[in-house]
């Protein structure tokens, strides 16, 4: 037992244990305000989720043609595809290993992992067939065939070609045995470049979608011209832009489930 000699060692005693108490208090106070808001972030990913691919639904039947294997509406094949690749199947491998805790059958974190290698597995299919469909697209505009430049002259083209290459090398360092710290970095360099070929992606299309518009005016002067797309001051130009608002929080509330 402490033995204290003066009444001043023992107010010391009781000021160290205090704050010693307070700090403690404090520290699981934050912990469970933490945990609040990873839950929070972690079901507003979802919701962003869902809101984006409404808005991707609405942009590809009333601006781009709607889906199926015909030149008017292949490219919401690739849209679509590209969107399971990235904000479906990687974002949810992501949320998958977050540290916000998953209950029931999917608790164990060797259920999360095996889980973790399907979303991802399904992701490169989607992206694939996605690949394929704006190669397909491509070829059925009526232009020259010129590789490699016609079909990746745009940023989009080309981020997506990273986005790709990335989960390839992730992919391979995994099997190599490298690190867990590396493969995490590279699952997260996916996810954000692979946000940054979406958002290029609404804008490359909306810029070609405005650049073959005209004004109702123009058009009567315009009789057998195939012209289509839209205007910019169109409820139809809204819908990349929006779309893309969307994708930054959709990140942002992802991002902040993984600190």
């Amino acid at each position: 037992m402490v033995e204290f000699k003066t009444s001043e060692e023992v107010d010391t005693a009781v000021e160290l244990n205090t704050n010693g108490n307070t700090n403690v208090e404090t520290r699981r106070r934050e912990g469970k305000e933490s945990k609040a808001i990873n839950w929070v972030n972690w079901g507003l990913a979802r919701v962003f989720t869902v809101v984006f691919i409404v808005i991707l639904f609405l942009w590809i039947y009333e601006a781009e043609g709607g889906l199926g294997l015909q030149e008017g509406d292949l490219f919401g094949l690739h849209a679509l595809g590209m969107t399971i690749f990235v904000l479906v199947c990687t974002q949810e491998a992501l949320l998958t290993l977050s540290p916000v805790p998953v209950f029931g059958a999917f608790a164990a974190r060797r259920v999360r992992i095996l889980v973790h290698i399907a979303l991802h597995s399904i992701g490169i299919v989607f992206a694939m067939l996605g690949l394929v469909a704006i190669v397909y697209y491509k070829n059925l505009s009526g232009y020259p065939l010129v590789f490699p430049y016609f079909h990746v002259y745009s940023p989009h083209s080309w981020v997506g070609i990273v986005v790709l290459s990335l989960w390839i090398i992730q992919a391979v360092s995994k099997l190599a045995g490298a690190p867990r710290k590396y493969h995490a970095f590279l699952g997260n360099a996916i996810y954000i470049t692979g946000l940054a070929a979406c958002a290029l992606g609404l804008q490359d299309m909306q810029s070609s979608d405005l650049a073959s518009s005209t004004s109702p005016a123009d058009a009567m002067n315009m009789a057998g011209m195939n012209m289509s797309g839209y205007l910019p001051n169109s409820d139809l130009a809204q819908y990349a832009a929006s779309g893309s608002i969307v994708l930054i929080f959709q990140g942002i509330a992802t991002y902040f489930v993984q600190l």
